[in-house]
């Protein structure tokens, strides 16, 4: 455990202000210092109260990012995570008070990269209850994130989580699509809100012209990611509602196998955390399963690969990279449908795009 000086401490605690506070239950923390920590050759940090703040170094023999949560000058708590080109600044750090909940959340969204296209940038969120280090934190991806995917109305938090539905990615819509589904966060996991509907907003020539105009800075640093109205963008007239997953769904090349989950467990690498299923199917064959792209090199592998998680009764999708803080004890013994579906109408294989469907009564 290491203790800093009480030099360097009065750095960070004076660099303590919210940035923002939309609501009395949400404020964004985004003053950033930069840090020297033993063993990593950079670190930047954001400080959330005058005696908490938490940090993301890279360690310099092997590159890996990490965060790190200081309190009152002591480390309390590590967690892996993705530094974009080895970067440390990419990362901002909002606080929630959560209605009902019992325990507030710390929330980092942290900057994965972006598209090589139209510039959709690319997140991972994490979900932290406090006090820091009791559980594990929920994580997931998203694109174009912006803080405004936190509405709170009348004390009740949701999460707007957002994603791009591309043109080549589906038979159904025949356009890019910005999307959005309404989510409450419960004990370390995402509940769909069904009663609500997902949103899409088509990328028209005016919606692209909103989105770069609105761009801005996620943090002080001198380089930071841009983070985007979210909100705004899927809250408009242009936007349409749907009750049903854009996703595939409808793909008449679907092919499904059952299982069931024997066990669960997180895999530790480079770029962060992933997810092991252990799932038995009923033909009686066991297979590991976890996320992961098309491999072109080992062929052999995309049979070992899921692409996402659903909800088996409601039919919609998680997030991308979908982890909750304890996999195990929501997933273990459930009953499963492995559904494998095809990106392009054919019988290609790095066409397939693999779903879980979590069958949560069963």
């Amino acid at each position: 455990m290491k203790i800093y000086s009480f030099f360097v401490l009065m750095i960070i605690i004076s660099s303590f202000l919210p940035a923002f506070s939309s609501d009395k239950n949400l404020y964004q923390y985004t003053e950033m210092v930069e840090m020297k920590f033993t063993g990593y050759d950079r670190a930047n940090c954001i400080t959330y109260s005058p005696s908490e703040s938490v940090c993301v170094r890279r360690n310099e023999k092997d590159g890996n990012c990490e965060f790190v949560f200081i309190q009152n000058g002591k480390e309390i708590y590590k967690w892996p995570t993705y530094c974009f080109e080895g970067g440390t600044t990419g990362f901002e750090v909002l606080k929630a008070y959560l209605a009902g909940d019992g325990k507030n959340v710390l929330m980092i969204a942290n900057y994965d990269g972006a598209s090589n296209g139209f510039g959709g940038t690319f997140w991972t969120l994490f979900i932290f209850k406090m006090p820091i280090g009791e559980t594990e934190p929920l994580q997931f991806s998203v694109e174009d994130y912006g803080p405004s995917c936190f509405p709170f109305e009348t004390n009740n938090f949701k999460l707007l989580l957002t994603e791009w539905l591309m043109q080549s990615g589906t038979p159904i819509y025949k356009s890019n699509y910005f999307i959005g589904r309404l989510f409450k966060y419960e004990n370390g996991k995402l509940i769909h809100l069904i009663e609500e509907p997902i949103l899409m907003r088509r990328n028209t020539l005016n919606f692209e012209k909103f989105r770069n105009e609105n761009g801005q800075s996620s943090n002080s640093n001198s380089w930071s990611p841009e983070i985007f109205p979210v909100y705004a963008f899927l809250y408009d007239k242009e936007a349409k509602k749907v009750k049903e997953e854009p996703f595939y769904l409808n793909d008449k090349t679907r092919s499904d196998r059952e299982g069931i989950v024997i066990e669960t467990n997180k895999i530790f690498g480079d770029d962060g955390v992933n997810l092991n299923f252990h799932i038995r199917f009923t033909d009686g064959k066991v297979f590991d399963l976890k996320y992961g792209e098309y491999n072109w090199d080992n062929k052999e592998e995309n049979q070992h690969r899921i692409d996402r998680i659903g909800d088996f009764d409601t039919r919609r999708l998680y997030p991308k990279r979908y982890i909750p803080s304890d996999p195990g004890l929501w997933l273990k013994g459930k009953k499963i449908t492995l559904s494998r579906y095809s990106t392009d109408g054919s019988s290609k294989d790095w066409s397939y795009f693999y779903v879980i469907w979590v069958n949560e009564n069963k």
